[in-house]
């Protein structure tokens, strides 16, 4: 019995140690951008105007600043990631989105595929990523 609890609390020790000194190997440094081009993608939206009293819906032209961006795993992990892409806009303001990618493995490299857009004035001059 005694045998069947310290194989446990190796177990246990194990685990935590997987999980606390895990995570904290994952640095900023651990997902890098390869390749960035930016564009824009200009959309028509209904919005509700109002003309007096009363409301109508109008079409209107709203140009989003979007990145494709081609981002390495240099921790390799084989878990699905949450990436988080921030952009800096031309004014040098910032805002972050949780991005949607295509993961690929070739050898022992993971890359990720993404396009994310953002709703600014100015266009994208910079991005950066980070693992969730």
């Amino acid at each position: 019995m005694r045998i069947l609890w310290s194989c446990a609390g190796i177990i246990v020790a194990c685990m935590c140690q997987w999980l606390f000194l895990g995570s904290a190997a994952l640095a900023a440094d651990e997902c890098e951008v390869v390749k960035a081009s930016y564009y824009e993608r200009t959309q028509e939206e209904i919005v509700t105007d109002r003309s007096g009293v009363y409301a109508y819906r109008k079409y209107q032209r709203v140009v989003y600043p979007c990145a494709d961006v081609t981002i390495r795993d240099n921790y390799g992990s084989a878990f699905p990631r949450v990436i988080e892409i921030t952009a800096i806009f031309s004014d040098q303001g910032r805002a972050s989105k949780k991005a949607w990618c295509d993961k690929k493995t070739l050898e022992n490299e993971v890359t990720y595929f993404c396009i994310v857009c953002f709703e600014s004035e100015f266009p994208v001059t910079n991005v950066t990523c980070d693992f969730r």
